[in-house]
């Protein structure tokens, strides 16, 4: 999502930390530009942990802000709301506790 976000506003710098994620997921085979946006109800394990997809994450306008090295940009609301109903991400909730770490595998259930 993050890469394609960023072909939608190339004059914009789209960092992950714009967005406050607690993990941002890897998936080289993703059938839709946004695919979280088709999560909702599903769930997902990461390494032991499972956890149920609640809802899209609706974006602010924290995500143009400036932030540590990053300027202010209000380029990245305006693409957000214009490409995805202004939702990037997905909220989740712990189905059940487990451990995660860098670089485990992610399947979706």
């Amino acid at each position: 999502s993050l890469s394609t976000l960023a072909g939608l506003a190339p004059g914009s710098r789209i960092d992950e930390r714009r967005f406050r994620p607690n993990f941002v997921l890897a998936l080289p085979e993703a059938s839709d530009d946004f695919p979280e946006h088709g999560w909702a109800g599903r769930r997902i394990r990461i390494g032991s942990t499972i956890a149920e997809v609640t809802i899209p994450c609706m974006r602010c306008v924290m995500t143009t802000l400036p932030f540590d090295d990053l300027p202010k940009d209000p380029r990245i609301m305006r693409t957000l709301v214009r490409e995805t109903r202004q939702c990037l991400g997905a909220y989740a909730r712990v189905a059940q506790p487990g451990h995660v770490r860098l670089g485990d595998p992610v399947e979706l259930l």
